[in-house]
């Protein structure tokens, strides 16, 4: 088994949760797609490296993908006009 038909394995096992937890169709894609990702990357890493390490290594690559105007583009409006006026 190739390493996307393993994703997409273990993405559909996912979406199945998902549906019989009646989530709505825009999460169950987000959810997909934060899965799709993670596995992806997880594949670059060692073998051997526990779940939390793989989970801090995933998040920690993030971070420069999401810098200061990133996060507060997720931040309610009145928190967000408080950090731009700071």
């Amino acid at each position: 088994m190739t390493r996307r038909e393993l994703i997409e394995n273990h993405v559909e096992k996912a979406r199945g949760v998902i549906r019989r937890q009646g989530k709505a169709l825009s999460t169950e894609r987000d959810y997909c797609g934060w899965l799709r990702r993670y596995l992806a990357f997880t594949f670059t890493l060692a073998r051997g490296l526990s779940s939390e390490a793989k989970a801090e290594a995933f998040l920690t690559m993030l971070v420069p993908q999401f810098g200061r105007m990133g996060r507060m583009g997720l931040m309610p409006g009145a928190e967000r006009l408080r950090l731009l006026d700071a």
